[in-house]
């Protein structure tokens, strides 16, 4: 899939909902970012630390465009997706 990394960034939906970036390393495993309230993305590998720096410790603007961390899979930017949480009412 072939995606144009100067698209815009969705525009987050209002709180406690939230923005997300799917990324894929193919057949194997996925990984998320989430847009964070100070503008900037975190995500978390495994059992490490949450984290708002890429691979070369620059903070996250755009997940797209973030370099990966050197010791996880290489992954691939497949969406953003709007994450509500209060969906199911039970």
């Amino acid at each position: 899939m072939d995606v144009d990394p100067s698209a815009p960034v969705p525009e987050a939906p209002p709180q406690p909902n939230c923005l997300i970036a799917l990324m894929v390393q193919e057949g194997v495993d996925y990984h998320c970012y989430r847009l964070d309230q100070g503008g900037l993305w975190s995500q978390k590998l495994g059992q490490t630390a949450v984290t708002n720096k890429d691979g070369k410790g620059n903070k996250i603007t755009d997940p797209r465009k973030a370099v990966p961390l050197p010791y996880g899979p290489q992954y691939k930017f497949v969406t953003f997706m709007k994450i509500f949480t209060n969906i199911i009412d039970g």
